[in-house]
């Protein structure tokens, strides 16, 4: 008999707890294809729960093709199908031609597709993910989506991808929308921290490093001056009509960003050790028409 802790958790009903075990032996292979389970009374009274809360997950396993129900016979075990991601190869294999395998989408609504799957793979995300499917999204797309990206590139292709390197958007129309915004920001933003350096020399800093990344942070500037060594922070704003109203530069050097940069600077000072005072500053750049001008 199947034996279950249905502990309460906020927001998961007990037939979803009972589903989630079911389908758990399920996946490990604990129930076999074809086995059969017991009936949703005698399973009810086992558990001490209703057979209102059993019939509920079974109903939802049928749905989803773990379990078939044979009319007065029962419920059993189907078959589940799981991929397994392959590692990368260690060694060049030699390709088999393999034949074209075409799915039909010219019509709304394909034959083939294979909507029990689908349906199932959604409950899935559904239950596993709960409340995380309706927080904010980071502007790349989904965090786990481009890290399973970064994994089938590795094992499928041998590629190393950082998930950050990736960008998920919906086609390829948006996609180029969003390069173009990156790559005006940072045509921006190349031209502020020219422009720092130009005024930092001029004013007699020596500059020791520039876009110092020792790991994710990243220090614009670091610059010696009599006195001290200065870590900057360059933020550059493109000056219109909308601009004037938007907070200044300055407020895009978040508390985060901040962290980042006195972590980044602690290993620069690791290396060379101050034998002056050491300061963090900010510079702003306000520009006025195109940035390359």
């Amino acid at each position: 008999m199947l034996t279950y802790e249905l502990n309460k958790a906020p927001g998961v009903p007990i037939y979803e707890a009972l589903y989630r075990c079911i389908r758990g032996d399920i996946l490990s292979g604990k129930l076999a294809a074809g086995e059969k389970l017991p009936s949703k009374r005698a399973l009810a009274a086992h558990l001490e729960v209703s057979k209102i809360t059993v019939e509920a997950a079974y109903g939802q396993l049928a749905a989803e093709g773990y379990i078939t129900a044979k009319e007065k016979v029962g419920y059993f075990v189907e078959a589940v199908e799981t991929v397994a991601v392959p590692a990368a190869p260690h060694h060049q294999t030699q390709m088999q031609p393999q034949t074209p395998q075409l799915l039909d989408l010219s019509a709304n609504v394909p034959a083939k597709f294979p909507f029990s799957v689908w349906t199932r793979l959604q409950r899935e995300v559904l239950l596993d993910f709960g409340h995380q499917l309706l927080e904010p999204l980071q502007p790349q797309g989904c965090q786990a989506l481009r890290q399973a990206i970064a994994d089938h590139l590795a094992g499928f292709r041998g590629m190393q991808v950082d998930p950050g390197n990736i960008i998920i958007g919906a086609g390829t129309d948006f996609l180029m929308k969003i390069l173009e915004v990156k790559t005006e920001k940072r045509r921006l933003g190349d031209f502020g921290e020219r422009a720092a350096v130009r005024l930092l020399r001029k004013t007699g800093y020596r500059i020791l490093e520039k876009s110092y990344a020792p790991e994710d942070a990243e220090i614009d500037i670091i610059a010696e001056c009599k006195d001290a060594i200065a870590f900057i922070e360059v933020k550059t704003r493109n000056i219109d009509a909308h601009s004037r109203l938007e907070p200044r530069p300055a407020s895009a050097v978040t508390r985060e960003k901040q962290r980042g940069i006195i972590g980044a600077a602690r290993i620069y000072l690791a290396y060379h050790p101050p034998k002056k005072h050491v300061r963090f500053d900010i510079i702003e750049v306000y520009v006025s028409g195109e940035a390359d001008r």
